[in-house]
């Protein structure tokens, strides 16, 4: 409920099975809380939790995998893939993953009028 630019907390009845009450008991009492006190604190922190954006969240997530080898040379070669024949950089990145550009020649692709010579230029 709004009242004035207040948000009054609503009452909410949760079903919470019973060695769950006594932890939490347990845990407000340690920490000189209410049971209600600690799942508001849990709500929060699990909101927190799921909010983060992606970077936060998955920032470094490959970071142990170990079948792709160096992360960074995996996708440096990932995106080698999507060199063109007539990209500036072809010769460099064809020396760098041959295997990539086998029988691929550096011809510009057909059909496109402002890739042709034009006459009298």
């Amino acid at each position: 409920m709004i009242s004035r630019g207040y948000i009054a907390p609503v009452r909410t009845l949760v079903d919470i099975p019973d060695d769950d009450v006594t932890w939490l008991d347990a845990r407000a009492r340690a920490g000189g809380k209410s049971r209600a006190a600690l799942v508001r604190e849990a709500v929060a922190a699990y909101r927190t939790e799921k909010g983060k954006d992606g970077i936060d969240q998955y920032f470094g997530i490959w970071k142990h995998r170990t079948d792709i080898g160096d992360a960074v040379e995996w996708q440096r070669r990932l995106r080698a893939e999507w060199t063109r024949p007539w990209d500036p950089d072809f010769a460099e990145v064809k020396a760098k993953f041959p295997d990539l550009f086998e029988g691929v020649e550096p011809e510009p692709p057909t059909g496109s009028p402002w890739l042709k010579p034009q006459p009298g230029r």
